[in-house]
């Protein structure tokens, strides 16, 4: 069954839409984000209960700010911490103890996902890939990418490290949207997370959760998961993106609420 047309850009997830790490890696990564941030003001000084005390402090608030719509990237954690504990911490040292836990980490692609790209890509539409990136720096990501062969099958990249923005705000959908000349009425996002459904529809674009790769990830709260609209479509299997892509569609629009903002605003960009 050939895919519709229409929308002319699909946006889509990373994190447990495309791609999954291994439990065992993302503890890997989880105590290399600590311990980067941790030993460096041990090393300064600080007895480390308060160390791992300001670093946890830190954290907190840059997925606080993140959860307002705002990018929160290495450097801008660095400044934070700075101001809880005084210390100064070159961000080039946590990038690069969390980079290199990242570079080893085993990673797996979703069932199918690599076929479905390709089968949306033949039909016609773009693609733009919109993801948050909050504990790791951009390179091995991007590196990442490529070795599993998502980089070469997106139009764009939008991951928040690199920009001003981050998802549930509706700017990292704008800008993806327009940047690929299309507007948000012309689009459609896929991702696993609330922030991706609520920043979606922020930014006027229907989305369809998808649901294949929640195993390997830690539950959302009750809270975060009430902000999905109840008659917002899933999609467990990338296989079935050609059979059910018009049920999707027509189900994602009619759960999207309606258009109350205006693609490109003063806050789009980066």
């Amino acid at each position: 069954m050939s895919i519709q047309r229409e929308p002319r850009v699909v946006t889509i997830d990373l994190w447990h839409t495309l791609v999954a790490a291994d439990p065992a890696s993302r503890d890997r990564v989880e105590r290399a984000r600590q311990s980067a941030w941790v030993e460096p003001l041990v090393e300064a000084g600080l007895p480390r209960d308060r160390a791992e005390e300001d670093v946890h402090t830190m954290r907190k608030a840059a997925e606080r700010i993140q959860g307002t719509g705002r990018s929160v990237p290495i450097p801008a954690q660095a400044t934070l911490l700075r101001a809880v504990s005084g210390i100064r911490v070159p961000p080039e040292r946590p990038a690069a103890t969390i980079g290199a836990a990242v570079r080893a980490s085993r990673i797996r692609r979703a069932p199918g996902v690599l076929e479905a790209l390709d089968r949306l890509r033949s039909e016609g539409h773009r693609l733009a890939l919109v993801s948050n990136i909050l504990a790791e720096p951009p390179g091995p990501m991007h590196e990442m990418l490529a070795a599993h062969g998502l980089a070469r099958r997106f139009d764009s990249v939008y991951l928040s490290c690199e920009h001003r923005f981050a998802k549930p705000g509706r700017e990292p959908f704008l800008v993806a949207v327009a940047g690929l000349g299309a507007s948000p009425r012309e689009a459609v996002h896929i991702g696993d997370h609330s922030d991706d459904i609520v920043g979606a529809h922020a930014a006027g674009l229907p989305a369809v959760r998808f649901t294949g790769l929640l195993g390997n990830y830690p539950a959302e709260s009750p809270a975060n998961r009430a902000r999905i609209p109840r008659l917002v479509p899933e999609l467990s299997r990338w296989e079935d993106v050609g059979r059910q892509w018009a049920v999707l569609l027509g189900a994602a629009r009619r759960a999207a609420p309606k258009a109350r903002s205006r693609p490109g605003g003063r806050n789009a960009g980066r």
